[in-house]
């Protein structure tokens, strides 16, 4: 089910035993998509992610990233669902869920994953608005209650405090020089470790980041604003008009006065 640029890709509760009965751990996979995981019980079995150990209990609640590796030892049984998103404030709100953690308020919780099975968009495609409101207030209300916290496990996250100011510090200063170096430096890390430990948080490297943000801005200004598109290119950080239009239609595959006029063209509908 796609919804807009969010793409869900399963949900409902997994019981290992149904499909791997015979099986006492999966193989571990390298991920593309977010795989989110909540147990109402405490199971048997254990989630690694990145060979790091999770212990399965009541209220636990794991939000694997694109380019984590995960495998899970058996049995266990949980709520889950699982989506790509190209949505750069959706993405942020899934990262900025921690990988390992336990929520105080389960039922609440579980009923929100479980309203995910009530719309029958087979039988009836309009519910598939229900679905969608069912998967945004789950997310939601995860966001409001978990995100940005350190978890339990802070190995899996080193320095992730820092590699969140540092996206801020992105976001609100798209006009600085925001190289490696500079990025590294505002955290006092070394370049190398600060790109590592960029990767392993957010599953991309701190200048994807940067031209996410910068796109993402000028298609904010793209829309609400009279700025010309070279204003836009150097508000958002871009070196030249020409860089920016070269980079915009890589992303978007639109050059901006295209984009421009597409976007508002489906507003005026």
């Amino acid at each position: 089910m796609v919804f807009s640029e969010t793409e869900l890709l399963e949900y409902g509760i997994f019981d290992s035993k149904a499909g791997f009965y015979k099986v006492n751990r999966t193989e571990p996979k390298r991920l593309s998509f977010f795989e989110i995981q909540f147990y109402t019980e405490d199971q048997s079995g254990s989630a690694y992610i990145d060979e790091q150990a999770v212990r399965l209990c009541r209220g636990r609640l794991i939000c694997a990233k694109p380019g984590q590796i995960r495998s899970s030892k058996l049995h266990f049984r949980c709520l889950y669902v699982s989506l790509r998103t190209k949505d750069p404030v959706l993405k942020e709100l899934l990262y900025s869920l921690p990988d390992v953690c336990v929520v105080e308020e389960v039922q609440p919780i579980a009923d929100l994953f479980l309203e995910l099975l009530q719309p029958d968009i087979d039988v009836f495609p309009a519910e598939r608005l229900l679905l969608q409101s069912a998967l945004t207030r789950l997310l939601y209300r995860l966001y409001e209650q978990v995100g940005g916290a350190n978890g339990e496990n802070p190995e899996l996250y080193p320095c992730r405090k820092e590699m969140l100011a540092v996206q801020q510090y992105i976001r609100g200063n798209l006009t600085d020089k925001l190289d490696l170096q500079s990025l590294a430096a505002s955290v006092n890390l070394s370049a190398s470790y600060f790109h590592k430990l960029f990767c392993r948080c957010f599953a991309m490297t701190p200048q994807t980041f940067v031209l996410d943000c910068r796109i993402s801005a000028a298609k904010t200004m793209l829309l609400e604003e009279k700025s010309s598109v070279a204003e836009i290119a150097a508000a958002c950080g871009f070196s030249s008009q020409a860089y920016f239009n070269f980079r915009f239609k890589q992303v978007v595959g639109l050059s901006p006065l295209q984009y421009r006029r597409e976007e508002r063209s489906k507003r005026q509908i």
